[in-house]
């Protein structure tokens, strides 16, 4: 058995990072390990996400091995080329404490390659002592339900929505389709910002357009079970939980060019891969999610099928977790 410490809690309620810790932490202690989230000196490995903090100066280096998981980082190729959008202090911060552990911890886990490559070019870059793991999901939690359907095709995203060109997307996407003809819906699920709430309430008597409320990660599946195509706009994302919580569920998605979700999806096979820019939200990139969503629309059963095996050889979280396990010697 061995102890691994976390430096934030788990919990099945909170962001991305939170419902990582809280998802990791049950497969870990399935596999018999113990988890810990304070006395990291007790551990034989630590997993911080984003950046160390304290942990290296609390830990004898030769008895507990430390890692870095990044779940992201701010860049600056995003922060300087959007209107509106101003590089802060704390961002400043945070790229100097990941080239801390850049150079001192024992293991950086990235996400994706698109991670990889980012915080290489802007921040700093690790040749050895490095690895790659996508996320990983639950398959036995997150599965198909047989839910009873309306005959449309509900075009589905879930999550923390924020910045109103997301929205713009979404139902962007959602009208194009109506326009080339197709029967469809627009369920979404989650919590807005008040940018995506005020795109939202421009269409909210549109009666195909559905906004659920938040759910626990834990309870999320007959949630995805209102769902047959997920889609996943936003560009430039490390690698989103629900990639794989989509795909587990049966949704095929579709997903940009430009960013680490790709790692996660077979193009053509499990979901679609559409050209978009960088952080660009246009109607180009309206039009390619809707081609996306038809070309899954050919097979739909065999997209629902092969995604959900995808899921299940390659994105459960037994494999993620027996990864991390080997990056650190255990």
């Amino acid at each position: 058995m061995a102890i691994i410490y976390f430096n934030v809690p788990g919990s099945p309620g909170g962001g991305g990072p939170s419902v990582f810790v809280y998802k990791t932490a049950a497969a870990l202690n399935k596999l018999g390990h113990k988890v810990i989230y304070d006395k990291p000196q007790r551990a034989d490995a630590t997993i911080c996400i984003i950046e160390s903090g304290k942990t290296l100066k609390r830990v004898n280096r030769s008895k507990t091995k430390v890692g870095v998981r990044i779940d992201g980082a701010y860049f600056k190729e995003y922060w300087d080329g959007s209107p509106g959008r101003k590089w802060r202090p704390d961002m400043t911060a945070l790229h100097e404490a990941i080239k801390r552990d850049v150079r001192e911890v024992d293991v950086m886990i990235y996400q994706s390659n698109f991670s990889k490559d980012m915080i290489d070019k802007e921040i700093a870059k690790r040749d050895d002592k490095f690895v790659i793991i996508n996320n990983g999901v639950d398959i036995s939690l997150f599965r198909p339900m047989d839910l009873t359907k309306h005959g449309e095709i509900s075009l589905f995203h879930i999550g923390k929505m924020r910045n109103g060109y997301i929205m713009e997307m979404l139902v962007g996407c959602y009208t194009e389709l109506k326009k080339r003809g197709h029967n469809v819906r627009l369920t979404i699920a989650g919590n807005m910002d008040a940018e995506c709430a005020k795109v939202f309430a421009q269409h909210k008597a549109d009666p195909m357009i559905k906004h659920l409320g938040s759910a626990p990660n834990n309870k999320l599946s007959p949630v995805f079970g209102l769902g047959d195509i997920y889609l996943g706009p936003r560009q430039g994302s490390s690698c989103d939980n629900v990639i794989a919580e989509a795909q587990a569920c049966g949704l095929p998605v579709v997903i940009p060019t430009w960013g680490g979700n790709k790692d996660m999806v077979v193009d053509g096979s499990t979901g679609v891969v559409v050209e978009s820019g960088k952080w660009d939200y246009d109607e180009a990139y309206i039009n390619s999610m809707a081609d996306g969503v038809e070309k899954i629309l050919e097979d739909l059963d065999g997209f629902k099928a092969r995604a959900r095996k995808h899921a299940i050889d390659n994105l459960n979280i037994d494999t993620m977790v027996k990864k991390y396990l080997k990056a650190f010697g255990i």
